[in-house]
């Protein structure tokens, strides 16, 4: 979903519409961006939201010295 809507999967879940059955979105999820491009999504959950962001903000700033 942070790939698709090129944005954190957190942001998505506060401004999805009411009404969308079987769409649930959690904290966690983050696009993957080379330059203005979206080249993919890290995504971590089993933990509160907030820690699944904290663990997947960590992998991106893993990502950013290649």
């Amino acid at each position: 979903m942070a790939a698709t809507f090129e944005r954190p999967s957190v942001t998505t879940a506060l401004g999805a519409a009411p009404g969308i059955d079987r769409l649930i979105v959690f904290g966690g999820g983050y696009p993957i961006r080379v330059g203005d491009a979206v080249v993919g999504a890290i995504g971590v959950s089993g933990g509160h939201y907030s820690q699944d962001m904290e663990v997947a903000q960590a992998g991106l700033s893993a990502l950013a010295g290649f």
